[in-house]
């Protein structure tokens, strides 16, 4: 059960629910050992769901917070997050966190890049 606050924005209430959505698919326990964990986790999950790098990469070059809020109808904060990811991929800087990765492998991304590019994702730098 997800409990949401009627006074938040759209916004904020559509990452809300992506962010719970992703404790739930990718079954976390809510332990504390595991909270920061498991939040970054969830937070990723709900940022990749609600704003695709693909999409980015498509459609703003460059890539602005603006343009983000009003495509993918996504909060300040999470604007910037992606922008700040794309522009580490463009820059050549980017390294795969372990919770990124962990999420990759869970759905498969792995493979099919593989399949693809005949890459190793941890390779990418």
């Amino acid at each position: 059960m997800v409990f949401l606050k009627g006074s938040d924005s759209r916004e904020r209430l559509t990452f809300t629910l992506a962010h719970e959505l992703g404790h739930i698919i990718l079954n976390h326990s809510c332990s504390n050992e595991s909270y920061v964990r498991e939040e970054q986790e969830a937070n990723f999950f709900a940022s990749y769901l609600l704003m695709p790098d693909i999409i980015a990469r498509i459609l703003f070059s460059p890539v602005s917070p603006q343009d983000v809020m009003g495509f993918c109808g996504v909060t300040a904060s999470c604007a910037w997050e992606m922008c700040r990811r794309i522009n580490r991929v463009y820059k050549g800087k980017y390294e795969i966190k372990d919770y990124e990765f962990r999420i990759i492998e869970a759905f498969f991304i792995q493979e099919n890049l593989k399949a693809k590019n005949r890459l190793d994702l941890r390779e990418i730098s």
